[in-house]
């Protein structure tokens, strides 16, 4: 161990007494500096607590209840891949491959007016099959949109910034990352789709509206997730 940096947890066991309940044993070890100020940190709170040091290596040993290991400022994040099945109109872009924005605009209007392709009009294939998909009832496709999930449990003193900024917006991934606060945590790659797309809509990340939950020891657990996407740029403004 680096006698210059501030300490370290040591060890950590757990035993269950009937007078006591589950409880927790942590030794750290660390700095004169380090040691004393987490012993005044957790002495109100422990059951038991004692200090010892030999030479510039200073212990701290304790019993705590469970939940009680978290300070009361430490946070924890969890930074997740998913993935929503999302359905969506056989309309919506982006369409079918090889379809144009004229083939949707004429296969709706036939659609509308309940009438087949005239004679001798020329229709792409394209926009045939999609024509006779409708007339059979299909009127949605399924879209496997990825989703970055982010969870951070904090102790109790920890107070959360304001996440509520750009909720229903389109982020851009450098925008998301901020925005997440997951600079450099993730092992994964972000997809990436450069199909060009009708006008008005931009893939990006749709931030969705963060929500909180107590759990146990008295700690807080966010929850943002941000879901990728073709969005509408009239519906979902772009930031980024």
């Amino acid at each position: 161990m680096n006698l210059g940096s501030s300490g370290e947890l040591n060890a950590v066991s757990q035993s269950f007494d009937r007078s006591e309940g589950l409880t927790r044993e942590v030794h750290f070890e660390g700095t004169e500096q380090f040691i004393t100020a987490l012993f005044a940190q957790i002495q109100g709170q422990a059951k038991t607590a004692s200090m010892s040091h030999k030479g510039p290596l200073w212990k701290l040993d304790a019993r705590l209840d469970i939940g009680q290991l978290n300070s009361a400022n430490e946070v924890t994040l969890d930074v997740r891949m998913q993935v929503n099945a999302a359905k969506k109109s056989i309309f919506e872009p982006p369409g079918p491959a090889g379809i144009t924005d004229d083939d949707l605009r004429y296969v709706q209007q036939l659609l509308e007016d309940k009438n087949p392709p005239l004679p001798g009009h020329t229709v792409s294939n394209e926009a045939l099959s999609l024509y006779e998909l409708t007339l059979r009832g299909v009127s949605e496709r399924t879209v496997y949109q990825p989703i970055v999930a982010v969870t951070r449990t904090a102790g109790y003193n920890y107070r959360f910034p304001n996440r509520y900024a750009d909720v229903g917006s389109n982020l851009s991934q450098a925008v998301m990352i901020q925005d997440a606060g997951i600079q450099g945590v993730f092992q994964f790659d972000f997809p990436v789709f450069t199909e060009a797309l009708a006008p008005g809509f931009t893939y990006g990340w749709l931030k969705h509206m963060p929500f909180y939950d107590q759990a146990v020891g008295q700690r807080t657990v966010e929850y943002l997730q941000y879901e990728f996407g073709a969005w509408s740029d009239f519906l979902y403004p772009l930031v980024g």
